[in-house]
């Protein structure tokens, strides 16, 4: 059972440090491409002051999320956060310079959740970077089984409960015989890369790769 769990922890660290190694890799891609400057303010939304550490960037980053400010503990000099709902917020149009986004437009809720942050990221952004996995890449990113997004709902929620990789339960200490387990699964809605254009038809994409394979899509107006 010891050698078990030790095998389960090895695999957890693998897939920890290859997430935070594609991250870092994908802000790089981001710097080079939209070349944001200092005097620019960059709206994040989703996100958290720790991400734009890693990559060294330095110039003002507004902070949009829905939880309470306490979770992020100290803020950095260039970082101050707003509370609100990225699918309705009070900025006029073209606020920010940069609407940026990592990984959140999956977890926002339906196909029409999805169209009201689509609309209003566009709307409040000159230009925008909006990064989410790739629904067609055969492993699932939050709970790391093959074709888990495939699945009927009730397989996929009697795996999350049972499957000792799962990222989210291992992250965000998630109790694994929860309801809010099973709403989690429930509440992800993966996109492919022809949702995405609809979403932001003015929009180009670039892939993010793994061993071939388009793991992630990022949508974006420079």
């Amino acid at each position: 059972m010891l050698v078990g769990m030790r095998r389960e922890a090895i695999t957890l660290d693998l897939i920890r440090a290859s997430t935070r190694g594609m991250r870092l890799k994908r802000m790089h891609q981001f710097l080079s491409i939209m070349k944001p400057s200092s005097e620019e303010i960059i709206l994040d939304v989703g996100g958290s002051p720790d991400l734009w550490d890693i990559c060294g960037y330095r110039g003002q980053v507004v902070l949009l999320n829905l939880e309470d400010p306490e979770i992020y503990g100290p803020m950095p000099p260039n970082c101050r956060y707003v509370r609100g709902d990225a699918r309705c917020v009070d900025f006029p149009d073209k606020s920010f310079d940069i609407v940026f986004s990592n990984s959140v437009l999956e977890h926002v809720g339906s196909w029409e959740d999805q169209k009201a942050f689509a609309r209003e990221t566009s709307r409040i952004g000159r230009r925008y970077w909006i990064q989410t996995p790739n629904k067609n890449f055969p492993i699932e990113p939050h709970w790391n089984f093959p074709l888990f997004h495939f699945l009927p709902i009730s397989m996929r929620e009697w795996i999350a409960v049972r499957w000792p990789l799962s990222f989210i339960k291992k992250n965000e200490g998630r109790n694994s015989n929860s309801k809010e387990l099973r709403g989690f699964v429930q509440s992800i809605r993966l996109l492919n890369e022809r949702e995405l254009l609809i979403l932001y038809p003015d929009g180009r994409l670039w892939r993010e790769r793994l061993f071939g394979l388009v793991k992630s899509i990022v949508v974006y107006r420079c």
